[in-house]
């Protein structure tokens, strides 16, 4: 379950119809006989389409490449209650099936400098330290987990551009009982210098240490 984001506040959960995606790996199908499952569910209703997102996008080779026989179930995920809501529902179907599910959430944390119209500590060392410290509130957020801390914080703080989809697993992590662990956390600064930046980080919840 793969769960991406880019949408607006009154944006619609996305669903995809398409059989399968092409990888570097190979075609990854998709089970697209669950999407029926979230009618009703969820609110509004989801649209089936062809409209990727590049949240997605970017985990769909790791999907294949560490599971080469899974099949992916990818949302789009919008704010708000629906995150959390998607939550439950990933988990009871995860418990109700053989083989039990993996929840992947994917999110970049805070977009910083001018190019991204957002540098309110300016350039520079105290700008670099604005963005680690946005960026750290959210991953605190989403180590206890607290989806709605996550929600908050990701748009009121510009902390992220997709914090639900993170919320979304957050919450299946409350319900699992998963523990939190932060595995590296750095912007994309620490690997080209300079005052534009994007900050990355990799949480695992998991029910063993």
């Amino acid at each position: 379950m793969v769960f991406g984001g880019h949408l607006p506040f009154n944006g619609e959960t996305v669903a995809f119809g398409e059989k399968a995606w092409e990888t570097p790996f190979g075609l990854i199908e998709l089970e697209v006989s669950l999407n029926d499952l979230l009618i009703g569910k969820l609110s509004p209703l989801i649209w089936k389409g062809g409209n990727r997102d590049n949240t997605i996008e970017v985990l769909m080779p790791l999907v294949k490449h560490f599971c080469p026989k899974a099949k992916a179930w990818a949302l789009r995920v919008p704010p708000g209650e629906e995150a959390l809501i998607l939550g439950q529902v990933s988990v009871n179907l995860a418990q109700n099936r053989p083989n039990g599910g993996l929840i992947l959430a994917s999110t970049d944390l805070t977009h910083y400098g001018e190019a991204y119209g957002f540098a309110p500590a300016g350039g520079g060392i105290e700008g670099k330290n604005y963005q680690k410290n946005n960026d750290l509130a959210f991953i605190k957020a989403a180590l206890e987990p607290a989806p709605n801390a996550m929600m908050f914080i990701g748009e009121n703080k510009r902390a992220t551009c997709s914090s639900w989809a993170a919320a979304a697993a957050a919450a299946a992590a409350n319900l699992l009982k998963g523990k939190a662990r932060l595995i590296d956390h750095y912007s994309s600064s620490d690997i080209r210098p300079g005052d534009q930046s994007v900050g990355y980080a990799a949480i695992l919840y998991a029910d063993t240490d």
